[in-house]
């Protein structure tokens, strides 16, 4: 129970982030998080140049698979969601994207490491006794269980492979990948068209319904998929290509884009090894639920009538949008304000900040301004996505650019790249930009955009 102090503090506390989500949407709202988690993020910023919303949102990412099916909101009656994220984090290279990736999902890699010297050992004797009974077996009709590989992270599959996986371990499973540009040029590669249909589907919680003549069934009517990885802005035109900025795909996915990120001097601080502790024991309280119930949170009427009145605004700016693809990416933010309040309430429960019987309004407080900073990346990648090549590179290289003749040779590129503070090398790898520039012949270009 909390005392009246500490309901007072943490009102504060909630105002505060609040007022600071509203003046600036682009910061990362580490405030949100439970005080144990804050601190991870800024000690992990600290020793290891961790950016703090690339961390975030690998955390957030583990955590939706550490809860998986145990937990689903009730929003209202008929309305219910599962804790199910599609997160990619964007940055330049050398911007340390993939380590808070690792270093979130360390302790699920740990079990299903575990997982696999189980199943190594049990397939080991499965195969002796099926040598050794073999001629008994025919007699007697004896079948041996063969043991099968339970996991909770998935890179390179088939689609029927991953179904098969998701059969065996049906609390959840995670699709991460360093470059998570791989999970969508398979698209199509394996049976043309239905794995984005599929990924769709998945996003909604609808079962996974598989007949094929001579070959496996799969009925999971409670399905639990996430996905994430990183990706270099310069591939986020991947999200856009062929229908998936129409029909709502690109809208489902969550991009962790923090401006102006910059290649670090590696920091001379060591990470406290008792932070690292701290954090794989949040995510294995949440690991250790019961995998065989799936217990739905109602929301307190406090928390209803926050969501309620956040839920009005939204709509109102989705029926103020002249552009169909914006107000397809407010309209997905009315599910996930429900998955994340779920996440924060799991979050908070496992920091033993609160109990976990209902949705509280604390835990709506920390979805909102989440899903204000994740409006904003939304908006960001759209424009990154529908502006002109050279509108995406830094602002040095924009001024260069705009300083060239139409026509002109390497050496006077640069000369002027000079002016702008960039080197030669630097200068070469942008000619060789076929969206920026066409080669007429050897050390004369000619501008494309501008």
């Amino acid at each position: 129970m909390q005392s009246g102090n500490e309901t007072t503090v943490q009102k504060v506390e909630l105002d505060i982030l609040q007022k600071a989500t509203e003046l600036n949407p682009g910061r990362f709202p580490i405030e949100a998080f439970p005080k144990v988690l804050q601190k991870v993020f800024k000690e992990c910023e600290n020793s290891l140049n961790y950016p703090i919303p690339y961390l975030g949102g690998s955390i957030l990412l583990a955590t939706s698979l550490a809860i998986g099916h145990t937990h689903k909101i009730e929003v209202k009656k008929g309305f219910v969601l599962n804790a199910v994220l599609y997160l990619v984090i964007v940055g330049r290279p050398g911007t340390n994207k993939s380590h808070p990736l690792s270093y979130a999902f360390a302790p699920i890699y740990k079990r299903d490491e575990i997982s696999y010297t189980t199943y190594k050992r049990e397939l080991l004797v499965y195969e002796e006794q099926c040598s050794i009974l073999s001629k008994e077996r025919s007699k007697s009709g004896i079948t041996l269980q063969k043991p099968v590989h339970k996991k909770f992270l998935v890179n390179d599959y088939t689609p029927e492979v991953l179904n098969e996986i998701h059969d065996f371990n049906r609390r959840g499973l995670c699709v991460c990948a360093d470059e998570i540009s791989g999970w969508i040029k398979n698209f199509g590669r394996y049976n043309k068209g239905s794995e984005q249909e599929f990924w769709l589907s998945n996003w909604s919680g609808k079962p996974i319904i598989l007949d094929r003549k001579g070959g496996d069934k799969f009925h999971i009517s409670n399905p639990f998929i996430s996905v994430g990885g990183t990706i270099q802005s310069g591939l986020l035109n991947l999200f856009s290509k062929e229908d998936r900025s129409v029909n709502g795909f690109i809208d489902r996915i969550l991009f962790v884009m923090p401006d102006n990120l910059q290649k670090e001097y590696w920091s001379e601080n060591d990470l406290d090894e008792e932070v690292t502790n701290k954090y794989t024991q949040v995510l294995n309280n949440l690991l250790n639920l019961n995998p065989e119930e799936t217990i739905t949170l109602k929301l307190s009427p406090l928390a209803k009538e926050t969501l309620f009145k956040w839920q009005r605004k939204n709509t109102d700016l989705c029926n103020d949008q002249t552009s169909d693809s914006i107000a397809g990416i407010f309209s997905k933010l009315d599910i996930y304000v429900g998955r994340f309040a779920l996440i924060f309430q799991m979050l908070r429960w496992s920091c033993s900040e609160c109990e976990k019987n209902e949705i509280e309004k604390e835990s709506i407080d920390s979805a909102i301004a989440l899903i204000e900073y994740f409006r904003h990346n939304a908006l960001k990648v759209h424009n990154y996505i529908h502006s002109s090549p050279i509108d995406r590179e830094p602002e040095n290289i924009r001024l260069w650019f705009n300083d060239l003749p139409p026509s002109f040779k390497t050496s006077e590129a640069v000369q002027i790249g000079v002016k702008f503070e960039i080197r030669e090398r630097r200068v070469a790898e942008h000619l060789n930009k076929t969206e920026l520039f066409t080669k007429k012949k050897h050390g004369e270009y000619t501008k494309i955009s501008g």
